[in-house]
């Protein structure tokens, strides 16, 4: 595989963005393209710094593509950048117009760990006819529980704020729950698998929701076993996830 570490114009955020790739060699084309969210407290290189990623994608001839959003959970800032419009929407035009990558919707999947896991799933939540599945590890994916956990913390709400406004208002279109609620049944064919270490402290959020998807029709695939919020659990989880949805 080729990997590659450069940067991009996004006319939705209004400037040039980092942005890491892995290809496959010699002018082969993917059979399949992953558009790959980092979390929280990481960025655009962790998937590639800290877990087998290049091998893993080698292994089913996978273009994997790994975008920087800052600590924007994923969304149109209030006061700041619109990093969901640039990740969900933008994005995916310039890479079919860059790279010999497929982007239709039966080949391109959307993952994400903690954060990268909230943004995955609010992706595929409200463009369900753009992704052909969805890989969520350790997510986050009730935000009205972390809004309500940080309410003194004054430097968590001042980035909040940023976020979402003044108000700390979450708007019904970064709400999952929300979103899942409304889903129509033609939205469910999506494979979805999800995974949670059990020592995790998001571990609930992911049981949860899992439940809730299933109740709804979605096709859900949940994994647990003994981790923590960490990439020992990430690195396999990741494995896990891509030959439950490609196939051993």
């Amino acid at each position: 595989m080729g990997y590659f570490r450069g940067a991009i114009r996004s006319d939705a955020l209004n400037m040039t963005t980092h942005l890491n790739v892995i290809l496959p060699e010699r002018g082969a084309r993917a059979e399949n393209t992953l558009l790959l969210l980092h979390g929280l407290s990481g960025g655009a290189d962790d998937w590639v710094r800290k877990t087998g990623i290049e091998r893993y994608a080698a292994r089913y001839n996978l273009a994997v593509f790994m975008p920087e959003v800052q600590r924007s959970w994923y969304m149109d800032m209030k006061y700041g950048l619109n990093y969901f419009t640039y990740v969900s929407e933008e994005l995916p035009r310039l890479l079919a117009g860059s790279f010999q990558a497929p982007m239709d919707s039966e080949h391109l999947y959307v993952a994400g760990l903690s954060m990268g896991g909230y943004g995955a799933t609010k992706c595929a939540l409200r463009h369900p006819e753009r992704f052909a599945g969805l890989i969520a590890l350790s997510s986050r994916f009730f935000l009205t529980e972390k809004l309500a956990a940080i309410e003194n913390d004054p430097a968590q709400l001042n980035e909040w704020r940023a976020i979402l406004g003044e108000e700390l208002t979450l708007k019904r279109e970064d709400c999952l729950e929300c979103l899942l609620e409304q889903a129509s049944p033609a939205m469910r064919h999506m494979p979805v698998y999800m995974a949670c270490g059990t020592e995790d402290v998001l571990y609930g959020e992911s049981v949860r929701m899992s439940a809730m998807m299933r109740e709804k029709g979605w096709q859900v695939t949940m994994e647990e076993w003994p981790g923590v919020h960490d990439w020992a659990f990430w690195d396999k989880a990741i494995q896990r996830a891509l030959a439950c949805l490609l196939g051993d």
